[in-house]
């Protein structure tokens, strides 16, 4: 039962209601707590409601459960820090991100957006020509 709230909950961000699939998480996480996916789909639908430290505590809690997709969780969360500024916490997520996921987008936004804020021009600009 725990994956199908988690399919309806991905259906309703999808569909721009991050509330109503924050909602199915929680359904789906107490069925079945141990559920990653449940976790990065709520994570996703938290930074939909501007819930910067939920998401960020939900992509860690993802990350525990043993999601296939670390790279992009990791690169998602960095975001969430980023827009926390908590850069360290961001650049720790980056870097292990870019070696685990070097073809996600979100890794290479991030980077570079990070490394601007670090004035950090030339690594910056390289960051955003590989994304």
């Amino acid at each position: 039962m725990a994956i199908a709230w988690c399919d309806r909950a991905i259906i309703r961000l999808r569909t721009g209601d991050p509330a109503a699939a924050c909602a199915d998480c929680d359904a789906a996480l107490a069925a079945d707590p141990t559920l990653g996916m449940a976790f990065e789909v709520r994570a996703e639908s938290r930074q939909g409601l501007s819930d910067l430290a939920g998401a960020v505590a939900d992509y860690t809690a993802a990350l525990a459960c043993g999601v296939p997709a670390t790279g992009k969780v990791r690169a998602n969360r960095a975001g969430m820090f980023l827009g926390l500024h908590q850069l360290e916490e961001a650049e720790v997520d980056l870097v292990a991100a870019l070696r685990e996921a070097p073809e996600e987008p979100n890794v290479h936004a991030n980077l570079g957006f990070l490394r601007g804020t670090q004035r950090r021009w030339g690594e910056a600009a390289e960051a955003f020509r590989q994304f």
